[in-house]
């Protein structure tokens, strides 16, 4: 499969658009290398790697949380009509988020023994 993948990205970069998007994309790789952003993630990265299994889903149930109490505020303020499918996803993340947020541990291992099924 991986060698059907490669020739695919080999194909896909040797066209006429790929060369395009390579070339488009090189300046930005240069960029990149010294870019401040770059060098604050990476540092937020390593500081994620030292964290536990759990403090990293309470970090993420908080993080999700707060997005989704900012999203249903300000649905609530948008003058356009929300329909009930996003309201149900809202509550949905929402319940998920605080369950990640309130017990990581029991969180973590649900998900262990979930995937180990």
């Amino acid at each position: 499969m991986s060698d059907e993948l490669d020739l695919l990205a080999d194909t896909v970069a040797d066209g006429r658009v790929g060369r395009a998007v390579r070339r488009s994309a090189l300046p930005v790789a240069c960029a990149w290398r010294t870019a401040t952003v770059r060098a604050i993630a990476t540092g937020f990265a390593r500081r994620c790697e030292t964290l536990s299994a759990p403090q990293r889903v309470r970090a993420v149930g908080c993080w999700l949380l707060t997005a989704a109490l900012a999203d249903g505020a300000f649905s609530l303020l948008s003058p356009d009509r929300v329909s009930t499918a996003r309201w149900t996803l809202w509550a949905g993340v929402v319940a998920a988020a605080t369950v990640a947020a309130a017990w990581p541990r029991e969180a973590v291992s649900a998900w262990s023994q979930w995937r180990r099924r």
